[in-house]
């Protein structure tokens, strides 16, 4: 950041308050630690009382683990309106296991790991492109335009996605 804000005279906004974790203080103090821990070149001095003790988990196996992931997932889907986010760091093998997983027991997801070069984000520009010919010829569009026809794009993906992972 201080080379951007050198590069292009910006000026660095440092935010004071954290909402992400609000409601969880055990986040919150893993949060504070992991930025720590950047700031600090891997040397972070951590008090005790501010190590965070979050609930952890592993399987002796990928599938094990994965079906103690899907059964968190199910626990936690019991709340009304919950939304949870699986992190991976990568694409693999165990992102895979879970995502299967989560297919067996009937559980809807968005898979967000996929690469500009997969044919279902492939379609999706080619039928962007598509519709934009159809509607506004080889024509240039005012930002107006542009933004309208936007909306209509976010609205068919949400339905396609939706359509796709439901229907295949």
């Amino acid at each position: 950041m201080s080379k951007v804000v050198d590069k292009y005279g910006m000026t660095k906004v440092v935010l004071t308050k954290n909402y992400r974790f609000s409601n969880n203080p055990e986040m919150k103090k893993l949060d504070r630690n992991i930025r720590a821990n950047a700031a600090s070149y891997f040397r972070p001095t951590i008090l005790d009382e501010e190590v965070a003790e979050l609930p952890i988990f592993w399987g002796d196996t990928q599938q094990e683990e994965a079906e103690k992931v899907v059964a968190k997932v199910k626990n936690l889907m019991v709340k009304e309106n919950v939304k949870i986010a699986l992190l991976f760091a990568r694409r693999g093998i165990n992102a895979e296991i879970v995502e299967e997983e989560l297919t067996k027991n009937n559980i809807p997801y968005f898979y967000g790991m996929f690469t500009d070069e997969d044919p279902d984000y492939v379609e999706f520009h080619i039928k962007c492109q598509e519709l934009f010919i159809k509607k506004f010829g080889n024509i240039n569009c005012n930002i107006k335009c542009r933004e309208k026809f936007g909306k209509s794009i976010a609205y068919w993906n949400k339905f396609y996605t939706s359509y796709r992972h439901f229907y295949g």
